[in-house]
């Protein structure tokens, strides 16, 4: 198989490294054009080749998109594409490094458009180049695969193998990258990473934030299949973890946490969606803390919720019961756990 790849940076690069040890004839475009690609092409060996844009694109039967996204009207013309397999690397992001609002649409939708002929998929583009430069092997920890990631099933799961974020030493508020890196998530933190996942699948990127008399708020990614609504979800408590898309509306999602959400103090008293691509700081991706977001769940409007105090009352008491009983476990005895994601 021939591979077409457009863009010789860090990620383009080490994708044609890996493709040439792989075995497979390479072709390797950039804008500054084949004379600049001499070393990268050398080093490769005698399977690689410098092209312009257009000679990668017709040399490949698959071909990698590596360049920013900012830049994606530059590609060769859309037909030269057509019935051939294209990798989407790219993400939506600024000359500065701010993520690009794209409404309604995703990264992927857009450069479809340019070549509405071709087969394309999203690949490579939620890992770091020195990640795949290792190879990104079956073998490596979860962290490392996350390519696989593709539905709000397989998320979850990853969440749960991850250990709660106890924020031992100081609160923390990190993006998907922070999480992937530490290895651990508290509930906020998983349902951005989740929402930054998922989004490259097609789910926008909306949270459902439920309010508790307590101030102890759980955040969870709100996703939609089929008409019904759904959830992924980390907490100390499993009866918060995600749920499967079979309630007909928000509310009667948020009536599936009522009860596992009663503990010593918590009692939902309210919801609220927020659609993360309103905001402007880069809770996808960014390497520090982002407390915008938080503030952003503060700030935006919030339903109010009720629920029947005598429901209230059993369930504490229960709950109470247990933990006297097992004071160092999670309950996990709530109905319709058939629901569950």
């Amino acid at each position: 198989m021939r591979i077409g790849v457009i863009g010789a940076g860090h990620i383009g690069g080490t994708a044609a490294k890996l493709f040439v040890k792989a075995g497979y004839e390479v072709a390797v475009a950039n804008s500054r054009g084949p004379s600049s690609l001499t070393s990268l092409v050398d080093s490769l060996g005698p399977k690689a080749r410098a092209a312009s844009p257009e000679e990668a694109v017709k040399f490949g039967e698959v071909v990698l998109l590596a360049i920013p996204w900012r830049r994606k009207e530059e590609l060769p013309p859309g037909e030269l594409f057509a019935g051939k397999i294209i990798i989407d690397a790219m993400n939506p992001y600024s000359s500065i490094g701010q993520s690009i609002d794209l409404g309604k649409s995703t990264s992927s939708e857009e450069v479809a458009k340019l070549m509405p002929k071709a087969r394309l998929v999203k690949g490579f583009n939620t890992m770091g180049w020195k990640t795949l430069e290792k190879g990104s092997r079956p073998a490596d920890p979860p962290q490392d695969r996350l390519a696989i990631l593709t539905t709000p099933e397989r998320v979850q799961r990853w969440l749960e193998s991850l250990p709660y974020n106890h924020e031992e030493r100081g609160e923390t508020l990190r993006t998907y990258r922070g999480v992937v890196r530490t290895g651990k998530a508290h509930c906020l933190e998983a349902a951005l990473s989740a929402a930054t996942i998922l989004e490259q699948q097609g789910y926008p990127p909306t949270v459902l934030d439920l309010e508790s008399k307590d101030d102890i708020d759980h955040v969870v990614f709100l996703f939609r299949e089929g008409g019904k609504f759904g959830s992924v979800a980390r907490s100390r408590d499993p009866g918060l973890h995600g749920r499967k898309p079979a309630f007909r509306s928000v509310r009667d999602l948020v009536f599936s946490y009522v009860d596992p959400y009663v503990d010593r103090t918590g009692r939902i008293n309210g919801y609220g969606i927020l659609d993360l691509r309103t905001l402007r700081a880069d809770w996808r991706l960014s390497p520090r803390n982002v407390w915008a977001v938080e503030q952003a769940l503060i700030r935006f409007p919030h339903r109010s919720f009720r629920s029947s105090d005598e429901r209230y009352l059993r369930w504490h008491e229960k709950y109470l019961r247990y933990k006297e009983r097992f004071p160092d476990r999670r309950p996990v005895f709530y109905p319709n756990r058939h629901r569950w994601l």
